[in-house]
């Protein structure tokens, strides 16, 4: 018989986040931060600069710069402290188990695919609105997908069952967009089509499989 020396045991860390999925909160609440010591003009200009405004996108007769980037860079940027908090969990939660399970290379993939998806199916239905996207949702909801799809197979459901679940949340997602869900929170200012088309972003790259 062996005797296990208890003092041998293994400690389980208190914050089980992934080197990426860390580096990649710290960095957005970094942004926050700063946002927050800009003042009046500064803090506007700069939410502009970064953010993704659908009506200048309906309008390449000038190409600028910024339509380069703010595909992707409005995703670091967030209202208020409520949306940081909320996306920061999120991102830890389904950022970790992508990455554990896939590496920091596809988190980073599938979380900038489908936070390109989300906001181009956001400028399909909103060309001329010149109200800033910004957050980091869409990307979130591509990690929740992927996830979850991944995890319905595993546990052996059926095709039918796979696709009854993403319907159901995709009309979740729409719902959301017609009701005042957050009493703090005006839902009309959250883009929930780049929440819709993060999260089918996700789905697609599950079903592709082209990852690193």
């Amino acid at each position: 018989m062996i005797i296990k020396n208890s003092s041998t045991k293994t400690k389980e860390k208190p914050l089980n986040i992934p080197l990426g999925t860390l580096i990649c909160l710290l960095f957005l609440i970094g942004i926050y931060l700063y946002m927050q010591i800009l003042s009046g003009q500064n803090k506007i200009d700069f939410l502009i600069n970064f953010s993704f405004i659908p009506a200048i996108y309906s309008d390449f007769s000038t190409l600028r710069f910024y339509q380069i980037y703010s595909p992707v860079t409005y995703i670091l940027l967030h209202g208020n402290f409520t949306h940081l908090i909320i996306n920061l969990c999120m991102l830890s939660a389904f950022g970790s188990i992508i990455e554990k399970k896939f590496g920091i290379l596809n988190l980073l993939y599938i979380f900038l695919f489908s936070s390109i998806i989300g906001v181009f199916s956001h400028y399909l239905i909103f060309q001329n609105s010149y109200s800033p996207v910004i957050g980091s949702s869409g990307g979130i909801c591509g990690l929740f997908s992927f996830y979850l799809i991944e995890k319905l197979i595993k546990n052996k459901n059926s095709n039918f069952k796979i696709i009854q679940t993403l319907i159901i949340l995709i009309l979740i997602f729409y719902i959301f967009s017609l009701i005042d869900i957050f009493p703090s929170i005006n839902s009309s200012e959250i883009a929930w089509v780049v929440h819709i088309g993060g999260f089918i972003g996700g789905i697609f790259l599950f079903y592709i499989k082209k990852l690193y």
